[in-house]
């Protein structure tokens, strides 16, 4: 089908921006991976994508690992201070979803 193609076409360039340290392209990389959009599903691998964009300052992955181990979702434990850290990181670049979690965590912004 030509949509599949597409697809797996438009995974293959996120991959190479990806590859080449673009962090919102790393992050996209991530969401493809977790749900299995033009790349095998592979929760591991998501959460690896997700933690290089967050280490580059990337608000959205950071927010995004905060849920994931605020919720011990995509096979990681769940782990209150690496969501804190995560969602610290995410809030003090505005992020109001993280700033909320904090709030519902009693943390500290």
């Amino acid at each position: 089908m030509r949509s599949r193609r597409l697809v797996r076409q438009n995974a293959a360039i996120t991959q190479k921006a990806a590859d080449q340290g673009d962090a919102s392209a790393q992050f996209m990389l991530g969401l493809m991976y977790a749900d299995g959009h033009g790349v095998p599903r592979d929760y591991v691998k998501a959460v690896q994508w997700w933690q290089m964009a967050a280490e580059q300052g990337l608000a959205n992955a950071q927010s995004a690992l905060g849920f994931i181990y605020a919720n011990g979702k995509c096979g990681v434990p769940k782990d209150e201070a690496k969501a804190v850290h995560w969602y610290q990181q995410a809030a003090q670049q505005g992020d109001a979803a993280a700033q909320s979690m904090l709030e519902k965590l009693g943390a500290e912004k």
